[in-house]
């Protein structure tokens, strides 16, 4: 899978305002494909979910968010659910 640099650039800039608790829970939510919107940090970065009325995030987004985030929270490729 290849990552569009300049998404994963625009990701990673809205994503370390968040914490890594909010981190983790909002890529939990995202690869469950369920509703963010009452999750904890979804206001510090909605912009990201451009997609079904801000509830899912654009294709390449979700691959730089979910990247990204498992980097930043040591899970080595490792889905955050498993982690």
């Amino acid at each position: 899978m290849e990552i569009n640099k300049f998404v994963y650039t625009g990701v990673v800039m809205a994503a370390k305002k968040l914490t890594d608790e909010e981190l983790n829970a909002l890529c939990m939510v995202v690869m469950s494909g369920t509703d963010p919107r009452h999750v904890i940090g979804y206001e510090k970065v909605k912009y990201l979910f451009t997609e079904q009325d801000g509830t899912k995030m654009h294709h390449d987004a979700r691959i730089s968010f979910e990247s990204y985030a498992a980097e930043r929270l040591g899970l080595n490729g490792k889905l955050a659910r498993e982690g």
